[in-house]
């Protein structure tokens, strides 16, 4: 358990990641943001372990703990399942690598976690930033491309077009990694481009099973484009939380203009601006932070394609 302010959490320790956070753990304790107060794990051979007590797992539920963080990325979601089934509740969860966020906050992280927020993006973008933050997939659209017209069409009427049926349309004339994804179509005229699937069949019902997960009550919606139309377009959806990463100056409140970064691998042809958005949410670049722009901190910028 590790203690926040006042606070204290419980550590579960499970595998070789352990190792990995065990430094992140010392550092937060340094800086006074949390204590840890023990861990555990499936292995009940220790007394302290780095100097922390160590607990068995049925001694867990009776020490007076804030947050339990998980410390292994492979069996993250057992080791929930057996923390919920003693009686811990996902809102004391969380995975311990979330502690790798810039400026990691963790009353703040954990009260946008427990608000379980469904990020549609047109990109990557999406799914790289519920990685980066740790959060649970709410989203259909992890894994997908979507063109800016079919997703400002999708946008605009999602509740009815997101459960349309998903039918396969056509595969991609171009090669993606040398493969040629399938794509999907969403009733007329919205296009759903399936580049990392590897198997069809999973892949549909990954989709269904996802747009179930949809939180319709807190939506964060995010795209990129480098055309000024399609970005005026995305500033009229009506969802107050957005976010449009652009190449120019604009003056529309919900586009964030980003510098441009070009993929240096030469076998990959990939869009710049996409290539900037996702890089931030991967952790290439630091241009923002991510937890300001889903809570919507972030607005207009106008800043420059040299980062002034």
């Amino acid at each position: 358990d590790a203690n926040i302010d006042t606070k204290e959490c419980k550590e579960i320790e499970t595998d070789f990641d352990y190792e990995e956070l065990r430094l992140l753990f010392q550092y937060y304790e340094m800086i006074n943001a949390f204590s840890v107060i023990g861990i555990t794990s499936e292995i009940d051979d220790y007394l302290y372990l780095d100097g922390y007590p160590f607990f068995k797992r049925d001694e867990i539920v009776k020490l007076p703990f804030d947050y339990l963080l998980i410390c292994s990325r492979t069996f993250y979601g057992s080791i929930k399942r057996e923390a919920n089934w003693a009686g811990i509740p996902d809102e004391k969860i969380l995975s311990a690598f979330a502690l790798q966020i810039p400026g990691f906050e963790i009353e703040r992280y954990m009260r946008l976690k427990n608000q379980h927020m469904t990020i549609l993006a047109n990109s990557c973008w999406g799914g790289a930033t519920y990685r980066k933050l740790q959060w649970e997939f709410r989203s259909p659209l992890i894994n997908t491309y979507v063109p800016a017209e079919s997703f400002l069409r999708l946008m605009n009427g999602l509740g009815e077009s997101i459960n349309r049926p998903l039918k396969f349309k056509r595969n991609s004339s171009e090669l993606q990694d040398n493969i040629i994804y399938p794509i999907y179509t969403l009733g007329e005229g919205i296009e759903i481009h399936m580049p990392h699937a590897a198997d069809l069949n999973q892949e549909e019902q990954k989709w269904e099973e996802r747009v179930k997960r949809i939180n319709f009550d807190n939506i964060f919606v995010a795209m990129f484009t480098e055309n000024i139309m399609e970005a005026e377009e995305f500033e009229q959806l009506p969802y107050s939380n957005k976010v449009c990463f652009v190449p120019f100056q604009t003056d529309f409140p919900s586009c964030l203009t980003i510098k441009t970064h070009e993929c240096r691998n030469p076998h990959m042809h990939i869009n710049a601006t996409w290539y900037s958005a996702y890089g931030n949410a991967e952790g290439l670049y630091k241009e923002y932070d991510v937890l300001d722009i889903i809570e919507g901190k972030i607005r207009h910028s106008s800043r420059t394609q040299t980062g002034e």
